[in-house]
């Protein structure tokens, strides 16, 4: 089971009506809606930071062609 940390307001909403309503099925839904919105949220927090650990592949000053510019400096 996911932990219950996610609040969205949607998620708050919906529990809240089922309380007020004291549905059972709604109340289910609700957890059910808010564990599948806690799965994504990790999900999207795993993949933000193994995107922002990954450092782009780093190379040569000189292993990589130049283009010359006509007019420019020449080096």
């Amino acid at each position: 089971m996911t932990t219950m940390r996610h609040t969205c307001a949607v998620c708050a909403a919906l529990q809240q009506t089922a309380i007020r309503r004291r549905d059972a099925t709604l109340a289910e839904a609700a957890i059910r809606l808010r564990e599948t919105h806690a799965a994504n949220d990790a999900e999207r927090e795993a993949f933000a930071r193994s995107s922002a650990t990954r450092c782009a592949p780093q190379q040569a000053p000189r292993s990589s062609m130049r283009m010359g510019v006509p007019g420019g400096n020449p080096r």
